[in-house]
């Protein structure tokens, strides 16, 4: 019944075919939160919450899954298991998915083995059990209904956000990272005046041009390539990388004026071809304008 209800939406199927698209489209192999996690992740804090959840999992089956004999809620979690580790090792955008899909996963497990080890202990006449109590104590911790679940989520929000704001990624827009700083400076001389014509634009520039400039510029890219297509995907990589075809897509796109990296392959090609002229330069961002004609 919630497959069905997912097709009660403005594109129907169609949603799960952009789903298909975004996840395993042939541009993918260029976005690096679509790449698979390397061993020098493990060192990483970005990724030490799913790597914490993964490591506890390996005693909680261990420990909880012979005991759960076999049921069906037990074999229903082991598969949760195994989707989670394979989507989140093998791509970085599902490790949230993942994380859920584990925490729901060992919730299932736990759950069958305390039922069938209480049914158990019920059964020899044991009386209530350690581990019954300690189910108890957890399940009156984690009621929504209990006094102690507000303060606990209050608690474990304001640690996350603690821990992501001034340790891993502290909050700016557009978001920085080592691989990207926002080009502030070449921003702030195109407010002063845009070059004429089509723009080649690098797709994170695009985002910020995007967030920043009022009115807005017509881009050729930003970093939302599933919107775009493989084809023009394709043809800003031969473009920037100047691959031997790079000229006929400048006159075919008949591109005026460029704002890249300054280390890509086409900044080098420009400043040796006549015709175009570096307007602006400094170390994060080029550019480059086409003269008239």
């Amino acid at each position: 019944a919630s497959l069905l209800a997912t097709l009660v939406n403005p594109w129907g199927a169609g949603l799960w075919i952009y789903l298909m698209r975004l996840f395993f489209g042939s541009f993918n192999k260029h976005i690096f939160e679509l790449e698979p996690l390397y061993l020098s992740d493990l060192v990483n804090p970005l990724y030490y919450g799913f790597l914490a959840i993964l490591l506890a999992a390996v005693p909680c089956v261990c420990f909880y899954l012979p005991r759960a004999r076999g049921t069906h809620a037990a074999w229903f979690g082991i598969a949760c298991l195994a989707l989670a580790v394979c989507a989140g090792a093998g791509v970085r955008r599902l490790i949230p998915f993942a994380a859920l899909f584990l925490l729901a996963g060992l919730s299932m497990i736990i759950r069958a083995s305390c039922l069938a080890h209480n049914e158990q202990a019920r059964q020899d006449q044991a009386g209530v059990s350690i581990l019954e109590r300690w189910q108890q104590y957890l399940s009156a911790i984690l009621r929504p209904a209990a006094v102690s679940w507000p303060f606990g989520v209050l608690a474990m929000t304001c640690l996350g956000t603690a821990l992501i704001s001034l340790w891993i990624a502290p909050p700016e827009l557009p978001k920085g990272n080592p691989t990207f700083r926002a080009p502030w400076r070449a921003l702030a001389f195109l407010t002063g005046g845009v070059p004429h014509g089509r723009l080649l634009n690098d797709p994170q520039f695009g985002d910020v041009m995007i967030w920043y400039m009022a009115p807005a510029h017509l881009l050729f890219i930003d970093t939302r390539f599933d919107m775009y297509g493989d084809r023009l995907v394709q043809d800003y990589l031969s473009l920037v990388r100047a691959r031997p075809n790079w000229q006929q897509l400048i006159e075919r796109y008949r591109i005026s004026w460029v704002f890249l990296k300054p280390e890509l392959p086409l900044v080098d090609a420009l400043q040796q071809k006549s015709g175009w002229t570096v307007r602006y330069r400094d170390e994060q961002a080029v550019i480059i304008v086409r003269s008239p004609g």
